[in-house]
């Protein structure tokens, strides 16, 4: 027996609003991995006694963190340290630098538990001198001086040498980039010339690599362009080579070696010196094929951020600078082994140009930077932990 239009019209009313039910259903389902809440927690900590943008946030070996340099407000350079006690979650003041200077590009952490600090700026004229610190003692002792004075990137060496590579000179001009490259021995005390860099190069990026080269790749050139190349440097010859580059120039972004060798780099910024486009993309590379590959894309641009590997092999990243100009907040997790990115809860204070160190418990301590656009450094410090 046939139905009345108005049944037939009733069933298809119901048919077409379980289909919008289903169909949204299936979207939600599909979006789950988006919608996940925010993993672990921050906690506010003791805060430094000084104010640091761009510091130097070290695990010393009985760990320990020392927060030395810095650049707080009005371009003062700061000679100061302190040190970060876990166990009570307190900073105490130890030795201050024999030279006062601002950042800590070159702060390092040597095989013997002493820090190595070379060159940065201070309020009149790029730094030349090197200083190392013993914990110990709790004091700093002259280490010898750059051939260049300037503001270098430190890598430590599988052999317990430190390249200084690059770096820049605010005071020539307008700012001029170098291409030098040279090596502290800390045994020795003794300093000695290396291969140059194929490109001047400065605030770049440099992790060693498994095999004991290491990769130096994006940054500033000459006029503050920003460069794409990317060089591998060979202890064995003490030469540069160029790599694969870059999809895209950019700088202010984050990079960690993976536990399985890759080296993963995200985020920063491209564009002309005035016109900048900041990215959420990341990209991997392999040392085996020195290649870069594309990788899953953070779900927030962000440059001038701290990037950390954790000890379960996640990656984290937190705060920095939005393109809009203000600081953020927020923090997110790169799992290597799915390729993906899920948001962790986010910080307390935005900042950017802070440091994150990984404590001897496995959670994370983020010291100082500044928000309010840059205008209001840090003595703030939290920890986040799952």
């Amino acid at each position: 027996m046939g139905r009345s239009p108005l049944a037939r019209a009733i069933i298809v009313i119901i048919i077409h609003c379980l289909g919008v039910i289903l169909h949204d259903a299936n979207a939600q389902t599909a979006d789950t991995g988006l919608k996940q809440p925010p993993v672990g927690r921050w906690r506010a900590s003791g805060s430094m006694h000084e104010r640091r943008e761009y510091a130097s946030g070290l695990r010393l070996k009985d760990g320990r963190i020392l927060a030395v340099s810095g650049h707080p407000l009005e371009g003062k350079s700061i000679a100061s340290a302190e040190l970060y006690d876990p166990e009570t979650g307190k900073w105490s003041d130890t030795g201050s630098l024999r030279q006062p200077r601002n950042g800590g590009n070159a702060a390092t952490l040597l095989h013997d538990g002493r820090v190595f600090l070379a060159g940065g700026h201070n309020n009149s004229s790029a730094v030349s001198g090197a200083e190392v610190f013993d914990p110990a003692k709790g004091t700093w002792s002259d280490a010898g001086k750059l051939v260049v004075a300037r503001d270098p990137l430190a890598t430590l060496l599988a052999d317990g040498r430190v390249l200084l590579s690059g770096g820049i000179n605010w005071y020539v001009g307008d700012g001029k980039a170098y291409a030098n490259a040279e090596i502290f021995d800390p045994v020795t005390g003794k300093w000695s010339a290396t291969g140059s860099l194929a490109t001047p190069r400065y605030e770049h990026r440099a992790v060693r690599l498994d095999d004991g080269r290491v990769l130096a790749v994006g940054g500033y050139g000459p006029a503050e362009k920003l460069l794409a190349s990317a060089e591998i440097y060979d202890p064995e010859t003490g030469r540069w080579k160029a790599t694969a580059a870059l999809t895209e120039p950019r700088a202010w972004f984050g990079h960690v070696k993976l536990k399985d060798g890759r080296v993963l780099l995200v985020g920063g910024y491209t564009g002309e010196r005035n016109k900048r486009t900041y990215l959420a993309t990341a990209i991997l590379f392999d040392p085996m094929t020195e290649r870069w590959s594309e990788a899953a894309p953070m779900q927030s641009k962000r440059a001038g951020f701290s990037t950390i590997l954790l000890s379960d092999g996640q990656v984290l990243v937190a705060g920095g600078v939005a393109d809009s100009g203000a600081e953020l907040k927020s923090a997110e997790l790169f799992d290597p082994r799915t390729g993906t990115w899920r948001a962790a809860a986010p910080m307390d204070v935005p900042r950017r140009n802070h440091r994150a160190t990984l404590l001897p418990d496995g959670s994370v301590l983020v010291i100082g930077g500044s928000n309010f656009f840059g205008g209001k450094c840090l003595t703030s410090c939290e920890i986040f932990s799952f």
